[in-house]
């Protein structure tokens, strides 16, 4: 690991962004961080805290709920302040023309953006266990010691806007299925049956989903989003429907699904996430969840 790429700054802490940077910290990076909330540094401890320290750093990991931190981070009177910056690894789920029009931006720069959107909640990415989609419009090499830290899986999927594209294609099966499973759950309970019952049918079914067998999971990510003061339209189950509907609609796709997805599927998971009484689950076999 050379000095450059052993010294990442991290910018962004909240329910993903802070366990990453954690992980690195463990892996043996330099790790600076950078928040909003200027107290959420001391959770790092030894990370050099603020601005100019990330902006100081080769690498730079963006964990924020889109690319406008990063712009505001290095924009300064219409002028870029990149500092020692070379590599961006945007860990954010953006639209994939907003990851273009970034990767275009820092490339008048001669800084790299590859594109690492990921799958697994914040215990995977402590645990150094996330799934990471990769796009990139160059090598991206430089950036995988930091990547290859973080993931158990990683997928190069093309070029910068492709990784975007396919983990907002995830978030759209993903809480379809989970939205319909509350649906499902609330029918059965209206008929006397119970929950756990009912997810015992359902794993033996047809209907079986990853969403029914690790249910627990999106509780446990909705009070991590409570815990770290994540805003209600920054959470992925409302955040990344809308902007898949976004995305189809300049794709010419039909976005009239996610959009209908988008009106209550967000206050349907966490009002389970408030009143579940549900075991834990510890199955790592998939990963579903956000960045």
């Amino acid at each position: 690991m050379s000095e450059s790429t052993a010294r990442v700054g991290v910018l962004g802490l909240g329910a993903i962004g802070l366990p990453i940077a954690q992980r690195l910290r463990d892996a043996g990076f330099d790790v600076a961080v950078h928040d909003a909330d200027p107290a959420r540094a001391s959770l790092v401890p030894e990370a050099e805290a603020g601005a100019e320290a990330v902006l100081a750093c080769g690498t730079l990991c963006v964990v924020t709920p889109d690319e406008a931190a990063l712009l505001e981070l290095i924009q300064d009177g219409g002028e870029l302040r990149t500092g020692a910056v070379e590599t961006v690894i945007l860990v954010s789920t953006v639209l994939p023309e907003r990851a273009r029009e970034t990767s275009a931006l820092l490339a008048e720069r001669d800084i790299l953006l590859v594109e690492a959107p990921v799958s697994g909640g914040p215990d995977r990415a402590r645990a150094g266990e996330l799934t990471v989609l990769v796009g990139s419009d160059a090598d991206a090499s430089r950036a995988r010691p930091v990547i290859d830290a973080l993931a158990s899986r990683v997928f190069p999927v093309g070029r910068v806007g492709a990784a975007s594209a396919v983990k907002l294609a995830n978030q759209l099966v993903l809480f379809s299925a989970l939205t319909a499973l509350h649906d499902g759950l609330a029918l059965a309970a209206a008929n006397g049956v119970s929950e756990e019952d009912a997810l015992a049918v359902l794993a033996e079914s047809t209907g079986d989903t990853w969403a029914g067998r690790h249910l627990a999971f999106f509780d446990e990510l909705a009070q991590s989003y409570d815990e770290a003061g994540t805003p209600a339209e920054a959470r992925p189950w409302r955040k990344d429907l809308a902007e898949f509907a976004r995305a189809a609609l300049a794709a010419g796709v039909d976005a009239s699904h996610a959009a209908a997805l988008v009106a209550g599927a967000g206050d349907r998971i966490e009002a389970h996430a408030r009143t579940s009484g549900q075991p834990e689950t510890n199955d790592t076999t998939t990963h579903g969840g956000n960045a």
